[in-house]
């Protein structure tokens, strides 16, 4: 129990001793919990999941699911991004919104660095193939 009880005076909160409080004198020490308990006696028991812990869980489960050609296992994520999917191909302007969202966080990254590699015969040089094909 904390020895200070709040007082407001005008505006201010001022610290002022609890007349029936313990003094600190015949106590070692003035602590929140008796010595060897601490924290939650009653918290999450031992081997509970965490809410991350689920979720994982779930997201990695595995559905079959009868399509045109067969039976594919998919798991919930894939599900449900390939409905996001149909929910953009038929319009929905919030449903884009987190399909670009998504797209934009773990799509591919392209940075402004020229990628690959061009392939053309010898006779021709790289600016030439480049004014032939894009001029």
């Amino acid at each position: 129990m904390s020895q200070y009880k709040k007082i407001e005076h005008s505006c201010r909160i001022q610290a002022a001793p609890v007349a029936n409080a313990k003094t600190q004198e015949g106590d070692k020490k003035n602590h929140h919990f008796r010595t060897g308990n601490s924290g939650n006696q009653k918290g999450r028991p031992k081997g509970s999941k965490n809410r991350k812990t689920i979720i994982r869980e779930i997201a990695a489960e595995k559905h079959r699911i009868n399509t045109g050609n067969g039976v594919k296992s998919l798991t919930t994520v894939e599900l449900i991004l390939l409905e996001l999917r149909n929910h953009v191909a038929s319009g929905s302007s919030t449903a884009l919104r987190c399909y670009e969202s998504l797209q934009n966080k773990y799509g591919e990254r392209v940075s402004g660095k020229q990628l690959g590699v061009l392939v053309a015969p010898a006779e021709i040089s790289q600016e030439d193939w480049i004014k032939r094909e894009y001029l």
